[in-house]
């Protein structure tokens, strides 16, 4: 099998400068995190993510680069164990990650949990959907404008992709803020507000997004409603929120408001309805024809029953979202009063009444 070459993994070329390897990881680390990339394309940029890391430790290091030109990428050894960086007590991804970005940049301790990189902001949107919808479930297509990546200058918001260390912060990310109070004065550190707490800037900005790295778009999205789904729940899109240079992709937050549905209430996974039925329909017994969220049910009404009285149709409710379990249908009877009488009706309510 033959190796990927570590040069063109990280698209520099053999006689690239260590500071330049450097940019180049950082842009790509920054790219192919795993926290910035979509749900069905998480493997591949964890993968991604590995190849490059495993590129810039040995040709950050001179000796294994040494090595590395000395004998080829289909020669070259891991180390043992198949350990991508060498024997024990060499760099891992935390030491690559903390050289690159600093202890104040963009990652943390851990490249793969999930506060290594900077969050971007959520967006929040509310989507309208019918009754039987939120039962069933359904895809609604909605378009979105959020802050995407600049495409331009693939988000470095550099027009050469060249960056300069901040002279705001000086490269860590963080300035020293004095507050003046009447308590006193207080001193704290925040992100720099130059950099965004990057630590670098573009030495030429993009002319697109003006050194920003991201641009306001609007988007197509499709949004999956799982079945079961109740009025005001939220739905959360990983990584279609706002993009912020540097960072991850916030959060998309979709609230769910269902539209009433004119015959059927809702609790919880059980749904209640009221059928009116005669008097002589309760007196007598009958079989009548309803509405499910299914479609049409029959049902039968024993001879003699009482008005109020509640009928229940197992497994005619609403899917719950945490089981497979589904709620059930249940009908309230009513008996109908009527209003106006015909001579006859009076006659034959009149002569009932006698009997009774």
């Amino acid at each position: 099998m033959v190796n990927k070459d570590y040069y063109d993994l990280l698209g520099v070329s053999k006689s690239s400068t260590k500071e330049e390897l450097k940019k180049a990881y950082k842009s790509l680390a920054i790219k192919y995190h795993p926290d910035k990339s979509p749900a069905e394309k998480k493997e591949e940029y964890e993968e991604k993510f590995k190849e490059i890391s495993q590129a810039y430790s040995i040709l950050s290091d001179p000796e294994k680069r040494a090595r590395y030109d000395s004998v080829g990428p289909d020669n070259y050894q891991y180390g043992q164990n198949g350990n991508p960086f060498g024997n024990a007590g060499a760099a891992d991804f935390s030491d690559i990650l903390r050289e690159v970005f600093g202890a104040a940049g963009g990652f943390g301790e851990n490249p793969f949990g999930g506060q290594n990189i900077r969050q971007g902001e959520d967006l929040q949107v509310e989507i309208i959907i019918e009754f039987v919808e939120a039962a069933f479930g359904v895809e609604k297509d909605i378009r979105l404008k959020r802050k995407v990546s600049c495409k331009t200058c693939d988000g470095t918001g550099s027009k050469d992709r060249t960056e300069v260390e901040c002279e705001r912060c000086n490269g860590g990310g963080r300035i020293h803020v004095s507050r003046r109070t009447p308590f006193g004065t207080f001193n704290q550190i925040a992100v720099c507000n130059v950099c965004d707490g990057i630590g670098t800037s573009p030495k030429t900005p993009c002319r697109r997004c003006k050194g920003k790295g991201v641009l306001e778009e609007k988007e197509n999205i499709k949004i999956p409603i799982p079945a079961g789904i109740d009025n005001h729940q939220a739905i959360r899109i990983t990584g279609k929120g706002n993009e912020i240079k540097g960072g991850a992709s916030g959060d998309l937050i979709v609230e769910v408001r269902v539209i009433p549905h004119k015959i059927f209430n809702r609790e919880g996974i059980n749904i209640y309805m009221d059928q009116i039925v005669s008097f002589a329909d309760l007196a007598l017994g009958t079989k009548i024809t309803i509405p499910s969220l299914m479609g049409e049910a029959t049902i039968k009404i024993p001879a003699g029953i009482a008005s109020g009285t509640v009928m229940r149709l197992k497994g005619k409710g609403i899917q719950s979202l945490q089981s497979y379990e589904i709620g059930d249908q249940f009908v309230n009877i009513i008996a109908k009063t009527p209003k106006r009488l015909s001579r006859k009706e009076e006659r034959l309510w009149r002569e009932l009444r006698e009997l009774e």
